[in-house]
């Protein structure tokens, strides 16, 4: 049977295998080693959390794990290095929160008004997601975050948009709705928005009326990338964005003008200051020569 072996202070030790007693999980304990079945090990992990101090958490490790055959193909045996209990109790929190994403439970999502000044009307929304896991919510940060670390970021990016225009579709009706799509959950663009681009159609929306947004992205391969998904959605019927531009700068960083530009927040509250409009000032006259659509992120009040 394979085994899990955690070591750490004495008295963390002891708790540990109070709890595994208290949880009904088989265990051993040798020259402080705590040893259980790595099938049983789950909520020992879970629980591990509750009842050690932080620094206990990120002292006690998986020294090793055995099996009956002596293979080192465990999953924790091949663990870049001996991870502590509180990166387990992460990497499981992470694959529920994955999971749960998946099949689409506790996942919906904010519509932010997307307001004209000129007329004061809503001429579309940004789609904006919410996570609850149980009975927390979790920032859309560590979602993508715990996305990528687990290579799953292009399936659960695809499901927030998919939520997303399901969610839209019944309120929509001629506005548009702005999508995010971070441009490493496409690495292959064409064919990875072929079904977002067959849900479209599926729920009657206006391909025209959908603006998916990508952020500007730091120089590099990554701004190629945007490049590149910016392309497959024009060329299959969408509008884009650029999403977090705070310069003037940001619009030469890509070959493609894009239909809207949405202002960093940051840009805005630099208002008025000499130097927030200048930066602001630049982006405007770019957007009124390209014809892009300026979008103001960070205005909450008539001030």
């Amino acid at each position: 049977m394979e085994s899990l072996h955690l070591t750490g202070p004495p008295p963390a030790v002891r708790r540990l295998t109070v709890l595994a007693a208290e949880l009904g999980v088989a265990h051993e304990v040798t020259s402080g080693v705590l040893r259980v079945p790595v099938d049983a090990a789950g909520p020992l992990v879970d629980g591990a959390l509750k009842v050690l101090a932080p620094l206990e958490a990120s002292l006690v490790h998986v020294v090793r794990t055995d099996t009956a055959t002596g293979s080192p193909e465990s999953l924790l045996a091949v663990a870049s290095s001996s991870p502590t209990i509180a990166q387990l109790a992460a990497r499981r929190k992470h694959r529920r929160l994955l999971d749960a994403i998946h099949s689409r439970q506790g996942v919906s999502i904010g519509f932010q008004p997307v307001v004209d000044l000129a007329t004061m009307a809503t001429i579309g929304f940004e789609g904006m997601l919410r996570v609850r896991l149980g009975s927390s919510d979790v920032p859309p940060s560590d979602v993508l975050s715990a996305a990528e670390d687990a290579g799953r970021l292009v399936e659960i990016d695809g499901v927030a948009r998919s939520v997303a225009l399901r969610e839209a579709a019944p309120l929509l009706g001629d506005r548009m709705l702005m999508l995010n799509v971070l441009p490493a959950s496409l690495p292959v663009p064409v064919e990875q928005l072929a079904p977002f681009s067959a849900e479209v159609d599926a729920l009657g929306l206006v391909r025209g009326h959908i603006v998916l947004e990508a952020p500007v992205g730091p120089p590099g391969a990554l701004r190629r990338q945007v490049d590149a998904v910016f392309r497959a959605m024009r060329a299959a019927g969408f509008l884009v964005g650029l999403d977090n531009v705070r310069s003037q700068r940001d619009l030469d960083a890509i070959d493609l003008v894009p239909d809207y530009v949405k202002l960093d927040r940051s840009l805005v509250r630099a208002l008025p200051s000499p130097a927030g409009t200048r930066s602001l000032g630049g982006v405007v006259r770019e957007c009124q020569h390209s014809g892009a659509t300026v979008v103001a992120q960070g205005i909450e009040s008539d001030d």
